[in-house]
């Protein structure tokens, strides 16, 4: 087995010289992560801010009633328990292809970023947004916005269909580097 230290590249060697032979590459990090899961772990904000989310069981995520609420946002929220640090948080949402649904990412109300899916032509693809050194303390309140959008390109009676803001998880895990991007 060959460890390495991330951050680089590192060349992995060369796969068998046999055609029939298989050859596979396990990466794996070795940083904890606590995953908060949307269905389970957080709670829907009822507020005149915010439309209902409904929890779509298929694809084990949150999501909005597009036929209802269009071009409108939800939020659910979760109180952190965890120790206090600085922290890479990694939302994983749902790709659709009738829409690029924005996600905002705010901590105690403060808005610490905002995503948005990639176009795609398949549905549910997932995509993992980090937002690195964000600081997080027991007690605050992870709060995950997220809404209905349409890109016009699928007919759906005198309209288009909207993508519904499907999401999953948020995974906090220790920074994989010191630099602050998002």
């Amino acid at each position: 087995m060959l460890t390495v230290k991330g951050g680089g590249k590192v060349a992995l060697g060369n796969p068998p010289s046999a055609p029939e032979l298989d050859w596979v590459v396990l990466v794996s990090g070795s940083g904890e992560a606590t995953i908060l899961n949307a269905i389970n772990d957080f709670k829907t904000v009822i507020t005149d801010d915010f439309v209902p989310s409904y929890i779509d069981k298929n694809q084990k995520a949150l999501a909005i009633n597009a036929a209802r609420h269009q071009n409108k946002f939800a939020a659910a929220e979760h109180i952190y328990d965890g120790a206090s640090g600085s922290f890479d948080l990694v939302l994983t949402t749902l790709t659709e292809t009738d829409g690029e649904s924005s996600y905002r990412l705010l901590i105690n109300d403060k808005k610490i970023g905002e995503v948005t899916n990639p176009e795609t032509k398949t549905d549910y693809g997932r995509v993992p947004h980090t937002f690195k050194g964000v600081t997080l303390n027991s007690g605050d309140t992870i709060r995950i916005e997220f809404n209905t959008a349409s890109n016009g390109k699928i007919p759906e009676g005198d309209a288009f269909a909207f993508a519904r803001g499907r999401w999953q998880s948020v995974a906090i895990q220790t920074p994989t580097s010191s630099k602050d991007e998002n």
